[in-house]
Order: C-alpha cells, then structure tokens, then sequence
C-alpha cells in the first residue's frame, strides 16, 4: 500500500518515453517475458515464454476460445443451477469479424477483436504490458441470449491432478480428473479472484475481476463468462456486460509464485488522483511511504478501517499459502497501543509493539488475525 508523485506537463515538453520491448503485430503481442501469436480465427496458439524456453499453451491447442453452449437445467431455478450434460452438446464459437492493432508499445501492445455470435456481439481488447507476464483481456458483450452460457477456455501444458481455487481468505484443492462420483459433481467450481495450475517447478493461472464459476478437468482452465436463465426475470441480464480476464503463466508453483499478489494488483489498479504540487511532494516519482507492510509475501492484508466505536484503526490478514508463519507488521506512524480482537472487535489478546510501529506476528495455516492499532 503506498502512492507515487508523477507531474504531467500539458505541453508534453518533458515527457520521457521509456525504453521497451513490448511490440504487436497483425498476429501478435510480445514483450520482454512472452510472446502471443493468433491464427485467422482470432484464437491464440502460441505463447511462448521467453524466460523460461516453454510453450505455455497444450500442443496442438488454442487459448481464449470463446464458446457458447445451450444452458436448460433440468432444474425448475435455473438461475441457480447447471448440469453437466451441457458439454454434451457441440458450442456456436463466436465468429472473428475483425481484430487490429490499437497499441504498439511501448508501455502497452494490445489487439481489439469484434466477434459475433447467434444474437450477441462481443468486442475484445488483448493486451501485454511492459514487464507484466498477465495476458489481459478486456471484454465488452452486448448479450441478447435465452437459456445460453458464455464460456472461455485455456488448453495449458501443465500436468497436473489438483487445481488451487481461491476462497475468501485462503484457497482449496480441486481434483482434475473425475474418477469419483464426488470428483464428477465438481464439475463447476467456485473461484474467487484466481484458479491455479501448478507443476513443481511451473504453473498457470486463470485471473477474473467477477467471475466465479469454473471447471477444470485435466489441464484445460475454463472460466463462465455470461449466463441468461429464465427464473425470476428472463430479461435481467440481456444488455451490456463488462468483464476482464488474464492469463498468467508462471515459475514455481503456487507458493512460490507471484499468483495471489497479481490477482490482488489485477483487481485493485493504481488509481490516479489530480491533486496541486507541492513543493515538499519530493519530485517526479517520488514514493511516498506506505500505510503499512509486512515482510512475508504470503500474509495478506484484506482489510483497512475505522473502528466502530472509536477512532483506532482495525487491520485484518490472513495467511495464503497454508504456512505456518512469523511476520512483522509494520504501521508508518507511531503507534500507543495494540490488541488482537475478534470480529465484534473486542480485545483477545494484547500485542507488544517494538520500536513504536513493529508488530511480531504467529499466523497458522491459513489464519485470520484481526488487528486493532491506537495511534500514538
């Protein structure tokens, strides 16, 4: 957590355009990690990473494959259910109308494609970032379907026999295959911000900004995108809809990757605010101190806020990774006082602060601490 001061000149007099590598082209995007090649169809068959010399993508396979299926549960509340029989029947796969290059670097390469299918069109951006390993993917469908599902699929070439799906404050273990009946009713799955695909040393993982269902079998990463049941109100989700997707092929796997830190950066940007300079702001690019820190990546802050009924600030983590952990926490001014509390805020336990602002911590795997700071 932290902020930057950048000045903008109106003239563009001193405006420094940074060295890069970030390129596109009629069929491709490339910067310093990965390069993306579409075919005629608008559909990705290649992404190789540069870094670490492998094809991220299932050989013989395309990614981003849009499809589209008949949707008619058995269930009289089909907005609240699918089954699995859907696959059974053959996808429409929106058609490719047209796809252009809009940036060609050199902080951003990115393609639009506009596809249509049955009654709904669908216009896509596909972007690479400079020093970014996300594929990011930006859509925009003007949906007008009954009793449809949008899907989109991702064939990667990790093997695999377990998928990491986050939930809310921690994640849970999947089973690719489908031996069971209990591994057979899984075939839809809750994720929150990111599903995870990880060999020993590598991985992928599908990133979303508010889509939460998803089915993985095999090594194949497929994310639920739109629905249009008839339950309640058959014309409650007919218009315009906005989402955004990434790709995100990695070293390592899920603990030792950056996967959970670039879902939280995918779904909160740097948001920018005009404010009037300051002479004391520290300059171009001056980083102003962050609110607070802590020095083990897998201990997550979620939450920063005011206390219910006093003027302290109540701060709540959690460990990711499934690891027992020691961290420090770090608040950037002087703090009096601070305690352990439970979800009503109440004191548990009483908290030494070293230094005025440094707080050890114990977490268990998975552990949830709410903390309470009286500022100094």
């Amino acid at each position: 957590a932290g902020c930057a001061v950048l000045r903008v000149a109106p003239d563009g007099s001193s405006v420094r355009t940074p060295s890069s590598t970030v390129t596109a082209g009629d069929r491709f995007l490339e910067n310093e990690h990965l390069r993306v090649e579409f075919n005629d169809s608008g559909d990705i068959v290649s992404i190789w990473d540069k870094e670490h010399r492998r094809q991220v993508l299932a050989p013989g396979k395309a990614g981003n494959v849009l499809a589209l299926y008949e949707d008619k549960p058995v269930s009289f509340i089909d907005s609240w259910d699918i089954d699995a029989f859907y696959r059974e029947k053959a996808p429409l796969h929106p058609h490719l109308i047209s796809m252009e290059v809009i940036a060609r670097g050199p902080i951003k390469a990115a393609v639009l494609q506009r596809r249509s299918v049955s009654g709904s069109t669908i216009e896509q951006e596909i972007a690479l970032h400079a020093g970014s390993r996300r594929i990011e993917f930006d859509a925009r469908v003007d949906w007008h379907e009954h009793q449809k599902m949008l899907r989109v699929s991702f064939p990667v070439a990790v093997f695999c026999d377990e998928a990491r799906c986050e939930i809310q404050f921690g994640h849970v273990r999947r089973p690719t295959i489908r031996n069971t009946s209990w591994d057979q009713a899984k075939f839809e799955v809750a994720v929150h911000r990111w599903v995870d695909l990880s060999e020993p040393d590598y991985g992928v993982a599908l990133l979303n900004d508010c889509k939460y269902g998803c089915h993985v079998l095999g090594n194949v990463l497929d994310l639920n995108l739109l629905r249009s049941a008839h339950t309640q109100d058959p014309e409650a989700d007919i218009g315009t809809h906005r989402f955004r997707y990434a790709l995100l092929p990695h070293a390592g796997d899920l603990p030792h990757s950056p996967v959970i830190r670039e879902a939280h950066v995918f779904n909160a940007p740097p948001r920018v605010h005009r404010v009037a300079s300051q002479p004391s702001d520290g300059g171009d690019g001056a980083v102003i101190a962050p609110l607070f820190s802590v020095d083990r990546p897998n201990i997550i802050v979620e939450t920063v806020k005011r206390a219910e009924d006093s003027e302290d600030i109540v701060v709540r983590m959690y460990e990711a990774h499934g690891s027992r952990t020691e961290a420090v926490f770090v608040w950037r001014d002087r703090l009096s006082r601070a305690a352990i509390v439970d979800l009503m805020e109440n004191d548990i336990e009483r908290l030494d602060i070293e230094e005025g602002r440094r707080i050890a911590l114990l977490f268990r795997p998975f552990e949830i601490k709410t903390v309470k700071l009286a500022p100094a």
